[in-house]
């Protein structure tokens, strides 16, 4: 039995490539246990939250990294965020059901979807934004396309996810390396042996072992990954604000109280005709009114 649970693993091969393992397990099925997702939603959700936290890794940032898919098809929205706690997050939504077999991403997301990735500061500035056409048959080979197009970086991704657990590696060439340097396509042929339930079941140290014995790894030591939500009172009292009081007491006069639930971990917040008043009156006071129930 794996002993590494929901953790991040960054290691080195060679002098000229980097990877990232990650394996998330409570982590994954706290995910699966705060929403009711279809099971072909999952296969998309988890591998993308996966590949967030193996993109956290790549860069130094304070704020969060957002990977979105937005298209009109059957999947019409996906979102994972990672913050620079490792905290992760994510989110879909669907409007149909999702083919279990397919040969493009386009079957999934629609032909005109499209794949954004971007990094905020803690204080909600954009610092970076790259947005392709969502291109390939699976997310991998979209991020790899993104890296490519966006960043011209050669990157290759590995994903898996299942009702238990969600798994995935990354190789990528450093900035910098020599362009006739042949170690990354030597590498991917040797990645592209590694099998769902490896990535699954192995730790990184077997796991690396098993793929590049030969080629000389250097592994760091794991940073833990958790699930963790931005949602609170205190956010979701400014969304009820930006409604305008005359909005807000209309949805209270037809539906007795104003229900906010969060799209990401489920959690319902209830705003009632007393809880809106000192909304509102703060604003004419200055003052804060917080009488939320959570």
């Amino acid at each position: 039995m794996s002993k590494e649970r929901d953790v991040l693993r960054r290691f080195l091969i060679g002098n000229h490539l980097r990877g990232e393992w990650v394996r998330l397990n409570t982590t994954w099925r706290t995910v699966l246990n705060r929403a009711d997702y279809p099971k072909a939603v999952c296969q998309y959700l988890g591998q993308a939250l996966t590949a967030t936290a193996l993109l956290s890794a790549t860069i130094k940032f304070d704020g969060k990294i957002t990977l979105q898919i937005r298209g009109t098809g059957p999947l019409h929205l996906l979102v994972a965020q990672v913050n620079s706690n490792r905290g992760v997050r994510c989110t879909a939504k669907w409007r149909s059901a999702i083919p279990d077999a397919v040969s493009s991403l386009h079957e999934v997301f629609g032909a005109d979807a499209q794949l954004l990735i971007s990094v905020n500061t803690s204080g909600g500035q954009e610092r970076y934004q790259g947005i392709v056409d969502l291109r390939g048959s699976s997310l991998s080979e979209a991020l790899e396309t993104f890296f490519l197009q966006s960043e011209q970086l050669p990157s290759y991704f590995w994903l898996h996810s299942d009702m238990t657990c969600a798994a995935g590696l990354m190789i990528q060439k450093m900035p910098g390396a020599p362009e006739d340097d042949d170690s990354l396509n030597r590498v991917k042929i040797l990645s592209d042996t590694v099998t769902a339930h490896e990535l699954i079941n192995l730790d990184a140290e077997q796991l690396l072992w098993r793929l590049y014995h030969e080629e000389g790894v250097s592994l760091y030591e794991p940073q833990e990954v958790h699930f963790e939500c931005h949602c609170s009172s205190e956010r979701t009292r400014q969304l009820v604000r930006s409604f305008g009081a005359e909005e807000a007491n209309q949805i209270l006069s037809e539906e007795g109280a104003i229900a906010v639930t969060c799209e990401f971990c489920n959690a319902c917040y209830t705003f009632d005709a007393i809880d809106v008043a000192q909304i509102f009156n703060a604003d004419a006071t200055g003052h804060d009114g917080n009488r939320t129930r959570h």
